[in-house]
């Protein structure tokens, strides 16, 4: 069995959301074990690599976007599969994201999935709409969630299939894509287009009253609601005519560096690793010189040690994790014939923060 998970929280009944991917059961029998953990190794990956965008080709964003080009910006975070973000979409639409987030957490822990992990189609449909409803919460989603895992698990839609044809297909396969898409229950423009850009499709625009907000706040935009559909035209042409091709990552970045200049900090960054062993995990390039003026007090030690947790941190490495880490994804393998477990670090982690390490000197004191 594989599990994905955080080491601060090791406790089952303290996680949601967990990865799972299809394993051998024991009365199965596999004449190779190391054929069988292979297999759930290449499950593993091919989830982390579409979570992760490892396959996205930024050259083109970054020759129009100086800016994320030296940031090495542009690869934004999506799930393991097609069916999770479909449901995740589903349940953002008319919902502040606090509830979108509360909805999908009850999904995880309500209805007694293995290690409290996203519902799979055929798990979904063991309960009715009303009780998904009662024990979830979802609202008047509840039966479009219901719908669509049905024709998953009938085979009325392959989304495997939808989603290859969605990205590699060529127009014509896109076009009857988008409109497969389109016929699921509670998609409409905004959950379509959202869903677009989750499978990569970087011309998607799923626009909605954030834009509006982020228009009023950085172009002068009227705040009046009668003018949202002037306001979500002019951002559809700015972007059209600017970034052609990159849209979605052209208007994420504009309004995640909005978010930025709300909360007054820089957001840690993922950057591509260049170090010799494929270390630097994180970085906080592009820091603004108003909060290096504001973190003045931190003594060159301290930005150092900061740094090196960093270069520490290495993707693949075979270093353990240690609770310096705020967060690491650890596949943990178990080979029935063997009886043994191996614990491997998959994918790495936000360095220790300023803070956490004056409390820890501190307390070394």
């Amino acid at each position: 069995m594989i599990t994905v998970m955080t080491p601060l929280s090791m406790n089952p009944k303290k996680i949601f959301g967990a990865w799972r991917v299809k394993t051998t059961t024991e009365s199965q029998k596999e004449p190779n074990d190391d054929d069988n953990n292979n297999n759930i190794t290449s499950q593993v990956v091919a989830q982390i690599k579409r979570m992760i965008r490892y396959d996205a080709d930024l050259s083109e964003f970054h020759q129009m976007s100086p800016e994320a080009c030296k940031m090495q910006w542009g690869r934004t975070y999506c799930s393991p599969s097609l069916w999770e973000d479909v449901v995740k979409t589903i349940t953002n639409c008319n919902m502040q994201w606090s509830g979108t987030c509360e909805m999908n957490v009850r999904l995880c822990t309500n209805l007694e999935t293995p290690l409290n992990s996203f519902p799979t189609p055929k798990e979904i449909v063991q309960f009715t709409a009303d009780e998904l409803q009662s024990m979830c919460r979802l609202g008047y989603r509840s039966p479009w969630i219901r719908s669509i895992a049905q024709s998953i698990v009938d085979g009325s839609i392959d989304f495997d299939a939808l989603e290859q044809d969605l990205l590699h297909g060529n127009a014509t396969d896109q076009a009857a894509a988008e409109q497969r898409l389109k016929s699921l229950p509670g998609v409409g423009p905004f959950a379509k287009a959202n869903i677009l850009q989750l499978c990569g499709r970087t011309n998607a625009m799923p626009f909605d009253t954030e834009t509006c907000r982020l228009w009023i706040e950085e172009h002068g935009a009227s705040p009046d609601k009668k003018h949202r559909p002037k306001v979500m035209k002019d951002a559809e042409e700015h972007y059209r005519t600017n970034f052609p091709g990159q849209e979605w990552r052209a208007y994420w970045f504009d309004l995640w560096r909005n978010y930025e200049s709300r909360r007054g900090v820089d957001s840690r960054r993922w950057t591509i690793p260049t170090g010799p062993h494929g270390e630097a995990a994180f970085s906080n390039a592009g820091t603004s010189s108003r909060k290096k003026k504001k973190n003045s007090n931190i003594s060159p030690t301290e930005e150092e040690e900061v740094r090196k947790s960093s270069s520490d941190a290495s993707v693949g490495s075979k270093r353990s994790v240690t609770p310096a880490l705020s967060v690491a994804l650890t596949a943990m393998t178990t080979s029935p014939s063997k009886r043994r477990r191996t614990t491997r670090c998959v994918a790495v982690v936000t360095p220790p923060s300023r803070t956490s390490i004056r409390n820890k000197r501190r307390s070394q004191r």
